[in-house]
């Protein structure tokens, strides 16, 4: 019988022969050692040690978390932070990256550029920078019993629910103005993910993925390791600390100051109780085929991934009846419909027994048209199976019949549930 063990792989660290990652290659080690030693970094000394030692603190290899599998790396602080020195100081190159399709993890081209770096690059750096003025400042005991998971949650088709004939109550939702999912404690907060998680971190990109990955610089991690997200699958990442504050967004990102989480439990597996779901929506041009999105094959292709992060996890102390911190997940650079996307995430919910908590970042629209027309399902008992007919009908009748580039959409989704609502016989 196979085991996981004979299907894994493990990743390339530098110190360690190729192929062989649990031998050191002296030379390269001692070059390595020389490098960071010979020229210190005025008041870093300490920080550049943690880089070699590395092999000190990672006594077994680092299995990549790899496609269709169901796999959990569970490492201590002291490791996450030599690992991510060495990300940092561009010991780690890419070519994991290159081997594993994963996600490319050096900061070379963050430190690095022919052209004057963006404004936002520097901020993110100096939100890394206090990363490692905050971890030289704790103590020893608690850097090595404070754990961090990182896990791949993979489906098969067998698994997922039959979204148009089970009928399940629709689940609570709060709609929040002024929060952002970050602040939402003791919930599951959804990571609006690219398919190779954290991607546009090291580069130009500063939107949500980037942002939460700059004020939570652990989650940078687990670039080294994960490799590209296919469609049913998630990646759960538990017991990163924040330590930046921020303001802006985009071109206008801030580090703005010291973050204190001391608040955050820690749970029983001493982790801290951050749970972050990273999620890759689809990716919709931005003409008129974007609207290929409310097709039966997209919609189920992002209700299923969304059940990939959703549903019970092992891991997770938030079990059935608590609160997925999301939004407008997969409406920003990804062209997604932010009332389809909404209604969504609502129905997947509802299945799994948990309730949304949707932070809609200050969108009016979202706010006031989402507040009536759930309001309006419940008073007509409209249940999940209904809800997803409705936005199957909308395909068929509004988008599939009569838009094209010329004729967009002539009435929205929410208002057209809302004028079949009335006739729809319970």
């Amino acid at each position: 019988m196979d085991t996981l063990k004979e299907h894994l792989h493990y990743i390339g660290i530098p110190y360690y022969i190729n192929g062989n990652p649990e031998s050191i290659d002296d030379k390269k080690y001692n070059n390595i050692k020389l490098a960071l030693t010979s020229n210190p970094i005025k008041n870093c000394n300490g920080f550049q040690v943690e880089n070699i030692k590395l092999p000190e603190y990672l006594k077994k290899p680092i299995p990549l978390l790899g496609r269709y599998m169901n796999i959990a790396i569970t490492l201590n602080k002291l490791q996450v932070i030599s690992l991510f020195a060495n990300q940092f100081l561009c010991i780690f190159t890419n070519e994991n990256s290159k081997l594993y399709d994963t996600p490319y993890c050096s900061f070379l081209s963050l430190l690095s550029t022919d052209d004057s770096p963006a404004n936002n690059s520097v901020e993110k750096i100096r939100c890394v920078i206090h990363y490692f003025d905050r971890m030289r400042k704790k103590e020893l005991h608690n850097l090595k019993t404070e754990l961090i998971t990182f896990q791949r949650v993979s489906l098969d088709e067998q698994s997922i629910p039959d979204w148009e004939n089970t009928s399940v109550k629709l689940c609570n939702i709060i709609i929040d103005k002024e929060k952002f999912i970050e602040d939402c404690e003791n919930m599951i907060q959804v990571d609006f993910a690219n398919s190779y998680i954290g991607d546009g971190v090291l580069t130009l990109g500063c939107v949500q993925e980037e942002i939460r990955f700059a004020i939570n610089p652990e989650l940078l991690v687990s670039l080294n390791f994960t490799q590209r997200l296919d469609p049913l699958e998630s990646v759960y990442i538990i017991g990163v600390e924040r330590v930046s504050k921020y303001k802006g967004y985009g071109y206008t990102f801030q580090y703005d100051g010291d973050y204190d989480d001391s608040s955050i439990a820690f749970d029983k597996w001493n982790r801290k109780s951050t749970e972050i779901v990273a999620l890759d929506a689809g990716y919709y041009s931005s003409s008129y085929k974007k609207y290929i999105q409310f097709s039966e094959k997209e919609t189920k292709r992002e209700m299923n991934k969304l059940y990939a992060g959703f549903k019970e996890n092992e891991f997770s102390i938030l079990k059935k009846g608590s609160y997925i911190a999301t939004g407008n997940w997969g409406c920003g650079v990804f062209n997604g419909d932010i009332e389809l996307k909404s209604l969504l995430q609502i129905i997947v919910a509802s299945h799994v027994e948990k309730n949304i908590y949707y932070c809609s970042f200050g969108n009016i629209k979202i706010i006031n048209g989402l507040s009536e027309l759930i309001s309006n399902l419940r008073k007509h008992n409209i249940t999940t199976d209904i809800l997803y007919k409705l936005i199957k009908a909308y395909n068929n009748e509004v988008i599939f019949e009569k838009v094209n580039k010329d004729s967009p959409p002539k009435i929205t989704l929410f208002n057209y549930i809302m004028e079949k609502i009335k006739i729809v016989k319970i």
